[in-house]
């Protein structure tokens, strides 16, 4: 079985949720790429040494899995060490459910959520198809890694039943 896993994918299609499935399943030290970049809950951004550290460091655990939309040359490391990616193409009418139904949630939890947050999700995650999503796969293919399209429920549901065999 893979020990370390990279899942990609637009914003809101479900990659944290699978990576903390797996992590459960696999008993697999679990980090999203934004943990390596954001403390305080996207309130502050780590240097960028600090950052690179904390990834780094987190790269050296035995088994892992990280998930994520990066694209830029700080995430290059995972690609390289990522033994298999998974990249979920969830579709956009989902998409927009899931970050209207998320931001709905949070602003019931904090006050302080602006409209623009949630207009600023369903930007970058409609936008994914066109920047991130050709970058993720130009990197799978420089680091000679294999990817598994997830493209729905289903899907993801027979890829967890077949690794957890």
């Amino acid at each position: 079985m893979y020990n370390h896993i990279l899942i990609i994918g637009a914003t809101g299609s479900g990659k944290t949720t699978l990576a903390k499935r797996l992590s459960s399943i696999l008993s697999t030290p679990q980090k999203s790429t934004d943990d390596f970049q954001y403390t305080n809950h996207f309130q502050t951004k780590f240097s960028e040494k600090e950052r690179d550290s904390k990834l780094k460091k987190f790269l050296q655990n035995k088994k892992w899995i990280i998930d994520g939309v990066q694209a830029k040359p700080w995430v290059y490391p995972i690609f390289k060490k990522a033994e298999i990616i998974i990249m979920l193409r969830t579709n956009r009418i989902k998409l927009i459910y899931r970050l209207i139904k998320r931001f709905l949630e949070e602003k019931k939890k904090k006050k302080d959520k602006e409209l623009r947050d949630l207009i600023k999700l369903l930007y970058w995650s409609q936008m994914y198809k066109f920047d991130n999503y050709k970058k993720h796969i130009k990197l799978a293919s420089k680091f000679n890694k294999k990817i598994i399209f997830l493209d729905n429920g289903k899907e993801i549901e027979n890829f967890i039943h077949s690794i957890s065999i």
